[in-house]
């Protein structure tokens, strides 16, 4: 549906998602399909839920979740979302942070950056701690009780492993 792939991920099904500049698209095991979005599309991202649907977001469109072929309108329509992180609690991000609480988007706190930079990984780890890695040298930040810590320049993106975070 679009020339570039900005997210993908594989389902609990085996659904193969693409995110990409024009639109989504799934391919199934046996064949690859385009689905329709409730307004075109130039961003589209995606993440797996613990239920097993799939919530995808498209700039500014409201965010669907996907549960088979069944699809569910959710969240603000006034929030521009530019990508999505986590599988549970998940973190939209625009010019702000959200937490994604079932259907609602709570705005957080975000660490400072400059105006046209975009959040490349968002985290929670073991201990509970929220990390985000954003563009533009803006840096990777933890929060703390008492706001956003700088921990370094943005290089890259989070990896996840079980009981580690690695910053590449």
């Amino acid at each position: 549906s679009g020339t570039g792939v900005i997210s993908m991920l594989e389902d609990r099904e085996g659904n193969i998602w693409l995110g990409t500049t024009g639109g989504l698209d799934r391919f199934r095991p046996n064949k690859f399909v385009s689905v329709p979005l409730p307004t075109r599309a130039s961003e589209v991202a995606i993440a797996p839920d613990r239920s097993g649907s799939v919530l995808i977001t498209a700039g500014s469109a409201r965010s669907l979740r996907v549960a088979g072929d069944q699809y569910t309108l959710f969240g603000p329509s006034d929030i521009e979302i530019s990508a999505l992180f986590g599988d549970g609690p998940h973190w939209a991000a625009s010019k702000r942070l959200y937490r994604i609480e079932g259907d609602r988007f709570e705005p957080l706190a975000s660490p400072p950056a400059p105006e046209y930079a975009s959040y490349q990984a968002v985290l929670r780890d073991r201990l509970g701690n929220l990390w985000v890695s954003i563009s533009r040298g803006a840096g990777v930040f933890r929060q703390t009780s008492t706001g956003w810590e700088k921990l370094g320049e943005a290089h890259g993106y989070f990896h996840t492993n079980p009981g580690a975070v690695t910053m590449l």
